[in-house]
């Protein structure tokens, strides 16, 4: 998705408000939407930490109150994988899209060459005025093995899990920040 000029204008004007400036040259994806339901504006960002690295970091905003300025509000730091030049490693995407029901998906992917593929969608839904993690969908099969392959929908907030398009035990009920989110923690989860 292409950052509006109010956005991008806003990247070049003012250093995020984190330990660091946003590159802007380093912005895999971008997304606006209302996430906190106030009728106002807001974005999140995916930033690649640097051109050696294929950890994403997530930068939440918030629009204030009847102010045109954009907050951040939550950092998710080396949260997904994904590549920042499509050239130095094709087929490890990461992207980011709003919903209309106001919540973020964070999709991320790896079809390059070798045996494993996966791709996750990490929903994240502003809550009790934070940014959690809502749901994680996965899947993966292996392209040497037939029958290792699967799928799993997990909604955390309420504990539904389906794997492999099979209602289970339902998991405990959890809030999980997006900054504390562990990508290894929920596939365990899906049981790989």
């Amino acid at each position: 998705m292409k950052l509006s000029v109010a956005a991008t204008a806003f990247l070049f004007a003012m250093p995020a408000l984190a330990e660091e400036p946003i590159d802007p040259t380093r912005i895999i994806s971008a997304a606006t939407g209302d996430w906190n339901r106030d009728k106002q504006t807001d974005l999140v960002l995916m930033v690649a930490k640097s051109r050696d690295s294929f950890l994403i970091d997530i930068y939440f905003y918030l629009r204030e109150g009847d102010r045109s300025q954009l907050k951040l509000v939550t950092r998710a730091r080396e949260k997904v994988t994904g590549n920042f030049d499509k050239y130095d490693q094709y087929g490890l995407d990461a992207s980011v899209e709003a919903r209309p029901n106001g919540s973020i998906a964070i999709y991320s992917k790896s079809d390059t060459s070798g045996r494993n593929m996966w791709e996750q969608t990490v929903t994240v839904a502003y809550r009790e005025d934070r940014f959690v993690v809502a749901g994680f969908t996965y899947s993966f099969y292996d392209t040497l093995g037939i029958r290792s392959h699967g799928n799993c929908d997990y909604n955390v907030l309420t504990g539904k899990l389906k794997i492999d398009d099979k209602d289970l035990k339902p998991q405990p009920a959890k809030v999980i920040p997006i900054a504390d989110f562990d990508q290894n923690v929920l596939r365990s989860i899906c049981g790989e």
